[in-house]
C-alpha cells in the first residue's frame, strides 16, 4: 500500500519531510495551525509551561517576562511594579513611592500595601514612616494620629487621664501626656499615672 501523509495537528509540528510522526511544540512555543513545520516562540510578556499547546498565556499582574519563548514569568523586583497582564518589563516606582517583590503598585509614606492594585492610608493611631511598607507603625499607648500620618511625631496625646497633664510644644504644636507631680512615673509619658504613696 501507498503511504498517506496527514497534516500535523494543532500544537504539533513536522520538522522534516517524510517524517513518520509529528512532534509536540516545546514548552515556551505554540502552534495554533494545522500542518506546520515549526512552532512559534511566545512573545515577551507571555509564557507557556506545557508542551503541545496552541496559545501562550499572558504574565499575571505583578509579574513580567522580558524574553521570548519563556516557560514562566518572574515577579517584578523590589522598586518596580506591574499593574497589567502581559508585561514584558516592570515599571519603576515613581519618586516618593516604593514596592517590594511581586507588587502590582507602589506605595508612599503614610500608606501600606494591601494587595492587588491598592495602597491604603495608615489608620488613626498609626503612622507610615517608610515607602513601600506592608504595615504601619503604632503610636505609643494613649496617643493617636490622623489617618495617613507619616511620622511618630504626628502622634499626639489623646487626652490627659487622672494625674496627667497635657503639654503642648509651642513650636511644633505636638501634645504630650506626662504625669503630674506627686504621681508616678514623674514627668514622663504614661498611659495612666498612679498617685505616690
Amino acid at each position: 500500500g501507498k503511504a498517506v501523509c496527514v497534516n500535523c495537528e494543532v500544537g504539533m509540528y513536522g520538522p522534516v519531510e517524510a517524517a513518520t510522526a509529528c512532534k509536540a511544540c516545546e514548552a515556551g512555543t505554540v502552534n495554533p495551525g494545522v500542518g506546520e513545520s515549526s512552532c512559534a516562540a511566545c512573545h515577551k510578556g507571555e509564557f507557556q509551561p506545557k508542551e503541545g499547546q496552541t496559545e501562550c498565556k499572558q504574565c499575571q499582574v505583578g509579574k513580567h517576562n522580558p524574553s521570548e519563548g519563556a516557560t514562566v514569568c518572574s515577579d517584578c523586583e523590589a522598586h518596580t511594579y506591574s499593574n497589567k497582564k502581559g508585561t514584558a518589563v516592570c515599571d519603576k516606582c515613581e519618586s516618593g513611592t516604593d514596592s517590594q517583590k511581586g507588587w502590582m503598585t507602589c506605595c508612599g509614606l503614610g500608606t501600606k500595601y494591601i494587595g492587588q492594585l491598592a495602597c491604603s492610608n495608615c489608620e488613626a493611631a498609626k503612622y507610615g514612616p517608610i515607602e513601600g511598607a506592608t504595615a504601619c507603625e503604632n503610636c505609643k499607648l494613649g496617643y493617636t494620629s490622623k489617618p495617613g500620618s507619616t511620622r511618630a511625631s504626628d502622634c499626639t496625646c489623646e487626652q490627659a487621664g487622672a494625674g496627667q497633664k497635657m503639654i503642648t510644644d509651642n513650636t511644633t504644636n505636638i501634645k504630650t501626656c506626662v504625669c503630674d507631680r506627686g504621681w508616678q512615673p514623674p514627668d514622663s509619658f504614661a498611659l495612666s499615672c498612679s498617685q505616690c504613696s
